[in-house]
């Protein structure tokens, strides 16, 4: 009958309308689901972000405490080469200015010792009279034995025949001296040395020029006198 049509029309309209609210909610479910998914790998990202940073700072950290490390070394190095590069230059000065006055102290000694005073010349304790030096008083120079010298600095001294003539070997405190009779130069460590003068020989004993001492055994050099004794310290 026309009734139970539009009964029928109506309940397919109800059940038609049902399917389409729970399509639609089907839908706002899976929106839902979708949007926390999301939601949920942002955050998943984030506290990896996060991760990497906390990590990355972790590493970074002890990255720069080594920097800082390493530049505290190299500024610690740096001073304590700057340090004894002034040492150095100070001690040379200092060795410079000392051999300059020994220098002056052997040339004050030579002129005492050509005016004919009597005394003695010292060397650590050790000591000669004046008179057995040897005096060149026409080039005002004064010689000493090297049989002295090697005695009183505790040196092996040797004589070998070499073919220009007699040669002195001086060895001890880690050095080597050697020199040749009429050579003005000497040889220290394989490294040639200039004298004022040249090594003489005297009845049999070997003769240095004074200035020796300073130029190349870098002994200190002092002097005094008193009523014509002279005393001459190298130390």
């Amino acid at each position: 009958s026309y009734s139970d049509v539009v009964d029928s029309y109506w309940a397919y309209q109800d059940i038609l309308k049902a399917s389409i609210r729970h399509e639609h909610i089907l839908k706002e479910e899976k929106l839902s689901q979708t949007d926390k998914t999301s939601r949920l790998s942002n955050v998943n990202k984030n506290n990896d972000k996060e991760k990497e940073v906390v990590h990355q700072a972790s590493r970074t950290q002890p990255e720069n405490v080594s920097r800082k490390e390493s530049a505290s070394t190299s500024n610690k190095s740096n001073n304590k080469a700057k340090e004894e590069g002034v040492h150095q230059a100070r001690n040379t000065q200092q060795n410079s200015t000392a051999k300059k006055e020994s220098l002056k102290n052997i040339q004050k000694i030579k002129e005492i010792v050509l005016a004919g005073a009597s005394g003695q010349i010292s060397i650590n304790g050790n000591s000669i009279p004046v008179y057995d030096l040897f005096k060149e008083f026409e080039d005002r120079e004064v010689f000493v034995p090297i049989s002295f010298i090697a005695d009183a600095l505790q040196m092996d001294l040797t004589f070998t025949t070499e073919q220009k003539g007699q040669k002195a070997i001086l060895k001890g405190n880690g050095e080597t001296i050697s020199c040749v009779i009429g050579d003005s130069y000497v040889t220290k460590n394989g490294i040639n040395i200039p004298l004022n003068k040249e090594v003489i020989s005297n009845q049999g004993e070997m003769y240095v020029p004074m200035s020796f001492l300073v130029d190349v055994l870098d002994l200190k050099v002092g002097y005094s006198s008193q009523m014509l004794y002279i005393n001459i310290f190298a130390e």
